[in-house]
């Protein structure tokens, strides 16, 4: 009974979800045809014709496989320096107060400053991955220094009475605690780097980048272009978070498992 309920929501929220989409093209379509003309805004059928035909193009291929290295990049670089100084203000409160100024102004600073003050010491090709590492840091370290505040101090005692070694500290207390903030932090992140890098790509032209592609299609007045390598970035953007939230998602799951099963051996 509870799986045919549960099987019956899943297909609920794919119906409402599949509606939404619909009805956002309908609109789109709508308003395409209100302003009756393709260069100021395509229709989404010819853009996902010209989507199509990107497949077969190896530029396309190569242009996103640059960026999505940058992001990469960016994204996973900003995740560990962040965990690393969460923990490092958690046990020592000196660092939370000498970092707050530094992360409190690049959240407040526009991306396009900071962009356009890396152009003068950074080449072209690094400097998408920086700005990712940027935008994203402040945001992973938010998230997983307040998981550490909010750690069971209690079961942090009870590994001190009993004397766990550290490694089993970390494996059954501080990982599994810390994984819905991972978890919240891949989730936003993703989508901060997937923007910064392609602000960054358009202001600085990388030879190989979508960025590079997009600033092309609006100097040209290419309006199907633009929609096309626009509408392929969110594409690309959703099915990369989405897997890697499942991912995480997955692998908390399993050491939830393995750690209720081995906490006490």
């Amino acid at each position: 009974m509870k799986h045919s309920s549960s099987s019956h929501s899943k297909r609920k929220k794919l119906l409402i979800a599949l509606f939404a989409f619909v009805f956002w093209i309908a609109v789109w379509q709508i308003a395409h045809l209100a302003v009756g003309r393709d260069f100021l805004l395509t229709s989404p059928g010819r853009t996902l014709e010209r989507m199509l035909r990107f497949l077969g193009e190896e530029a396309f291929w190569r242009a996103l496989s640059a960026t999505g290295l940058r992001v990469v990049g960016g994204f996973f670089t900003a995740m560990a320096t962040g965990m690393m100084l969460a923990f490092c203000s958690a046990r020592l409160p000196g660092v939370k107060t000498l970092l707050a100024p530094l992360l409190g102004t690049v959240r407040a600073t526009p991306v396009v400053s900071f962009i356009l003050l890396a152009l003068m010491w950074m080449t072209t090709n690094a400097l998408p991955s920086f700005i990712a590492f940027l935008m994203v840091l402040p945001l992973s370290y938010a998230n997983i220094l307040s998981g550490l505040e909010n750690l069971d101090r209690q079961l942090l005692e009870m590994a001190r009475l009993f004397r766990f070694p550290r490694w089993r500290v970390l494996r059954f207390i501080y990982i599994p605690s810390l994984m819905p903030y991972i978890t919240a932090a891949c989730s936003s992140g993703l989508g901060f780097a997937w923007k910064s890098v392609i602000a960054a790509e358009v202001i600085a032209h990388p030879v190989l980048s979508v960025g590079r592609q997009i600033h092309r299609a609006r100097i040209y007045f290419e309006v199907v272009d633009l929609f096309a390598w626009t509408v392929s970035v969110i594409v690309i953007s959703v099915i990369l978070e989405k897997s890697t939230l499942l991912a995480l998602r997955a692998l908390e799951r399993r050491l939830l498992r393995v750690g209720g099963g081995n906490a006490g051996g």
